[in-house]
């Protein structure tokens, strides 16, 4: 779903997992009063804004797909963030997800690169301008099989995790904003 209508120039692209990454993790999220943001977040994003990145939310939601939710609600949640974003002139670009189990082994499904493939093909970006951060191991694979950087935050399930594929573990949000504009 694109929320604006993005610039014709884009220069640099950010892929953001949602869950632990964005949003504190509630596992299998699907009540958008539940939503709040990770620290950092709005300072990081609104410094990397100012400085020509525009964001693309890449998330796994088996919930969908264990129906635990449906896609209906993981609608809901996602307008609730970009809500509490656009209150601080925060846009995001689009949102890929993937609503299928690990047991159903689909071709977008994190690791899996075609979720950012497939934005890549939507929004032409050389592979070099492109950073995915996320707290969970798939994501930092998902970066790495599209080949662009993958940055492992250390909150929602990073806070246990150490990613040794990944380019640079930052603490926090604002961290990894801060290491990508370096």
């Amino acid at each position: 779903m694109t929320l604006y209508t993005p610039k014709t120039d884009l220069q640099n692209l950010l892929f953001l997992d949602r869950d632990g990454t964005l949003i504190k993790e509630k596992n299998y999220l699907s009540d958008p009063n539940q939503v709040e943001l990770e620290n950092g977040v709005i300072e990081g994003l609104s410094l990397l804004k100012n400085n020509g990145w525009q964001f693309i939310i890449i998330t796994n939601q088996s919930g969908i797909g264990r129906g635990y939710f449906s896609q209906e609600q993981f609608w809901t949640v996602q307008e609730k963030l970009y809500a509490l974003l656009k209150k601080s002139e925060i846009s995001i670009l689009d949102c890929f997800f993937c609503p299928h189990t690990p047991e159903d082994n689909c071709s977008c499904r994190k690791p899996k690169p075609q979720m950012v493939l497939d934005a890549l093909n939507k929004y032409p970006v050389p592979l070099s301008r492109c950073v995915f951060i996320g707290d969970k191991e798939a994501d930092i694979l998902c970066a790495n099989n599209a080949g662009i950087t993958g940055i492992h935050v250390q909150t929602g399930h990073g806070k246990t995790l150490n990613i040794p594929q990944a380019t640079y573990a930052a603490p926090h949000f604002l961290d990894a904003a801060l290491w990508i504009l370096r």
